[in-house]
């Protein structure tokens, strides 16, 4: 995905800075804007392939940001990355209400942020590319909605990517949880190398220094109500990797 275009909406200098510095050397072409005012004019004066917005900025912030993108026919369908501090309940619904493809919590490493732009792009390519292909007179088919996963306690929605408890209790993942959660869930019960994981999240060599893995392993852990001293669900295998146990 190398030359595609990024805009980074950010109002705090350090991280803007950093994060454009990481994905011009990940081969993006990226280009930060300090609010959302100034970000709209970057997206609608050259519409970028994948936007990421921080919530709150001065001068506009991402609530009033989203619905502006989604609402003009140039950016409307441009993937929309939110970044935030939060992943409760009401963060995620606000996410999707607004229009957003995805989410990334501070703090996040390099790779989740690769991985999610990649992931997102990849998407709205393979739509575009079906609404091109597709004859007027064409039947509308309808597809099956994703099955739902169950292990321990807790039950699985892949196309939501949302964690339910038996005991009513919802979480919803990011796109890099909910890619880590299912490699783990389709290897239930066996030990999933770092690497394996790892090959889900991105295209690239792993390196055993690289923490990542690790990182979303905690976030769902403390999602999972885990206790990561003591973990029942998400174990870990030492010398190898992490395995669900249930």
């Amino acid at each position: 995905m190398s030359g595609k275009k990024i805009l980074v909406i950010e109002d705090e200098t350090p991280l803007r800075e950093r994060m454009v510095r990481m994905l011009n050397y990940a081969g993006f072409m990226a280009e930060g804007a300090a609010d959302g005012e100034k970000g709209l004019e970057i997206a609608l004066r050259q519409p970028p392939d994948a936007i990421l917005c921080d919530i709150l900025m001065p001068v506009m912030d991402g609530n009033m940001v989203a619905p502006i993108l989604r609402a003009n026919p140039a950016t409307q369908k441009i993937p929309l990355i939110m970044i935030t501090a939060l992943s409760d309940r009401e963060t995620y619904r606000r996410f999707m209400e607004l229009g957003a493809d995805d989410f990334l919590v501070k703090p996040f490493a390099s790779e989740e942020l690769f991985g999610a732009i990649r992931a997102q792009i990849k998407k709205y390519e393979t739509l575009r590319s079906g609404e091109e292909a597709a004859s007027p007179s064409a039947p509308e088919t309808i597809q099956a909605p994703a099955a739902l996963s169950t292990f321990g306690d807790w039950s699985y929605d892949p196309e939501a990517r949302r964690l339910s408890h038996n005991s009513g209790k919802q979480v919803w993942l990011t796109g890099a949880e909910g890619q880590v959660l299912k490699v783990l869930i389709d290897n239930k019960g066996k030990a999933v190398a770092r690497e394996m994981i790892h090959a889900a999240m991105k295209e690239a060599d792993f390196s055993p220094f690289d923490r990542s893995v690790d990182i979303l392993i905690a976030r769902l852990r403390r999602k999972l109500d885990d206790n990561p001293r003591s973990p029942v669900l998400i174990r870990t295998i030492r010398s190898t990797g992490y395995m669900l146990d249930c």
